[in-house]
């Protein structure tokens, strides 16, 4: 994507914005199945997932939106622990059988926070329905 003149400046495009993801949004289990799916399907092997999210965040032309509306920068030392790549085999490349409800730990609330992020500014036309499910009038409450 080539920067406007008024872009080129501050080396990011301030029409391109991208929302960070809420408490509300990581209390959704069915957001939290569209990520882990989403990132499934992207095929990245456990051990690339550290420099791949690092990669695609330096990388993003845009700028990341707070709860506030002001510009956030993510910390992406949360993914600077011992062990992270197991993480990522365990929430990025594991698929979710239907009969699990997804959930996130405490401990790991930052992370998926910030990766979800970074997946969703990669690609945010799929992840427009990350958490939406049709009405089904048809169902028992």
């Amino acid at each position: 994507m080539a920067l406007c003149t008024q872009c080129i400046t501050i080396g990011y495009c301030t029409k391109r914005k991208v929302q960070l993801l809420t408490d509300k949004e990581l209390a959704n289990p069915y957001m939290i199945r569209d990520i882990r799916a989403y990132a499934y399907t992207l095929n990245i092997p456990y051990t690339g997932w550290h420099e791949y999210a690092v990669n695609l965040y330096r990388d993003f032309r845009g700028w990341i939106a707070g709860p506030d509306g002001k510009e956030v920068l993510l910390d992406t030392e949360v993914f600077e622990t011992g062990n992270i790549q197991y993480w990522f085999r365990a929430f990025c490349c594991t698929p979710i059988s239907d009969d699990i409800t997804p959930y996130v730990r405490g401990e790991a609330r930052e992370r998926v926070r910030v990766l979800a992020t970074i997946l969703r500014a990669n690609n945010s036309k799929a992840a427009l329905m990350w958490g939406v499910r049709a009405a089904n009038d048809n169902e028992k409450p």
